[in-house]
């Protein structure tokens, strides 16, 4: 008897952890909304909502993950790879160095457009 008792409750457990995954595969209607606008900000928003309605209206601009990896990961003209990949921007730039003054220069003048966008 003692053994049915073991073995219905290491059933009932490893069911319970099967199921758990299974509803955590399935996405809810309320998550996939939650997912879809957790990646757009508030200034694509009113653009995508203007656009729609015909108004004219000034395409936000976006800092892409490669001038945020430039700008926070460069030390001493060598970026910091882990660094860079936790950005969302590769490691890797074969024959160019992104910590170069151009690079540099470039990303930080497309974070100048990106944050004036909030003043303006």
């Amino acid at each position: 008897m003692a053994k049915f008792t073991v073995f219905v409750a290491v059933a009932l457990l490893a069911i319970q952890v099967y199921t758990r995954e299974i509803r955590s595969n399935v996405p809810s209607a309320g998550n996939s909304k939650k997912n879809i606008t957790s990646f757009i900000k508030y200034n694509e928003l009113v653009y995508i909502l203007e656009t729609r309605h015909g108004n004219p209206a000034k395409k936000p601009t976006r800092l892409t993950p490669c001038a945020r990896a430039i700008l926070s990961c460069c030390e001493e003209k060598v970026i910091n790879e882990r660094c860079s990949e936790s950005l969302k921007c590769g490691a890797y730039f074969f024959d160019d160095n992104p910590c170069d003054d151009k690079f540099i220069i470039d990303a930080l003048d497309a974070a100048k457009l990106f944050y004036q966008q909030f003043v303006n």
